[in-house]
């Protein structure tokens, strides 16, 4: 775990470093490799992907995107958490496919928070 993690880490610094974007959470790993093969650290990214895809299912989900535990969180747990990865920069899309709700739901929210924070 900790040689992924430090590959990983690697990738990410020089994804940042190249202004890296992905299109949305679905296509991250397939735009992260393309990417990287296009800016000449490809073998990095590769490396991370084997190295996540050994991983026993058990590890696999302890990771922050765990469908299972995203479905079973209250609506208050949505809202915070969909308000959370906004201002993180993730797209009404992302966080919608995410908690399993409309993206036009997750605007609306933000709206009602922004709102909340002005009184």
């Amino acid at each position: 775990m900790t040689d992924l993690t430090d590959l990983a880490s690697k990738l990410l610094d020089l994804q940042k470093q190249d202004h890296f974007t992905p299109r949305s959470y679905r296509t991250e790993i397939e735009d992260s490799i393309r990417f990287s093969t296009e800016h000449g650290y490809g073998d990095l990214a590769i490396k991370v992907r084997d190295l996540w895809d050994h991983l026993s299912d058990s590890d696999h989900k302890k990771e922050l995107f765990d469908p299972n535990k995203t479905k079973k969180l209250n609506i208050y747990q949505k809202k915070q958490k969909a308000y959370q990865m906004r201002k993180e920069g993730i797209s009404y899309s992302a966080i919608a496919d995410y908690i399993g709700i409309s993206s036009t739901t997750i605007y609306k929210w933000r709206q009602e928070f922004q709102r909340k924070q002005l009184y």
